[in-house]
Order: C-alpha cells, then sequence, then structure tokens
C-alpha cells in the first residue's frame, strides 16, 4: 500500500481545508516523508497536522482515545 500511495501522482490538487491526525510515535517511513506524511505536495493549502499521543496500535487506546475525540470536535465544530 505505501508503494503504491508513492507512486501515485495526483491529476489536480486538494483545494479544501485538509486535516491529517497522526500518531505521536512515527515510523521510519515517516521520517522520509515529512511530519504531513506528504500531504503537502497534493493540497493546494499546507494541511493541519494534529498529534494524537501513541503510536498506530495504541492510538484508539485508554485516554489517547478522547485526544482524538477532542481533536475531531475541534476541526468540525
Amino acid at each position: 500500500k505505501l508503494l503504491l500511495a508513492e507512486k501515485y501522482i495526483p491529476s489536480k490538487k486538494i483545494q479544501c481545508q485538509t486535516t491529517l491526525f497522526r500518531v505521536q510515535t512515527g515510523s521510519e517511513y515517516s521520517q522520509t516523508i515529512g511530519d504531513d506524511y506528504g500531504l503537502s505536495t497534493v493540497c493546494q493549502n499546507p494541511p493541519q497536522v494534529l498529534v494524537i499521543p501513541g503510536d498506530h496500535r495504541t492510538f484508539l487506546q485508554g485516554e489517547n482515545v478522547q485526544v482524538l475525540a477532542d481533536q475531531i470536535n475541534t476541526v468540525v465544530l
């Protein structure tokens, strides 16, 4: 999946405001594509990046869920 995403070249950039909810603990791959996971290359405006505590497996566990819910509410409401 990551290889496909890396090779994908969109025909135009996303025009609307974009928000990325990303985990605090990244992988080696995320270090090579930047804090916004490369979204700035496909978005007209810089994406808003909100960081959730944890990693790919733990960001939806314990208190991290409330952090994510609060951040979603901030963006949506």
